[in-house]
């Protein structure tokens, strides 16, 4: 495996790979059943539904947008350091100066 991989990344590939099963249908298949439901509902249904639906298409854009906050020094305690990536113990160190 160390020759047919030879960096940590590409075994966390090759690893992840192997064993990621889906566990369900995917999101477009999600959306699909979605779409289908949609179109078979009677209009008081969707007319309810409609604010929810406006409620999930914002949280899609916005997590698809924005990156995943991050934790200050000041956040971080003991626990937190031990698993803290590397740019999360860089940007701490950067506030230090």
């Amino acid at each position: 495996m160390v020759f047919d991989h030879p960096s940590p990344d590409s075994i966390a590939t090759y690893l992840y790979t192997l064993f990621h099963k889906p566990s369900g249908p995917s999101l477009m298949e999600e959306l699909d059943r979605l779409a289908t439901l949609i179109t078979k509902s009677a209009g008081v249904e969707i007319g309810s539904a409609a604010p929810r639906l406006r409620e999930l298409a914002m949280l899609a854009e916005t997590t698809a947008t924005s990156p995943p906050p991050r934790a200050s020094a000041d956040e971080l305690s003991d626990d937190d350091l031990d698993t803290a990536s590397d740019e999360e113990l860089f940007a701490m160190l950067n506030e230090l100066d």
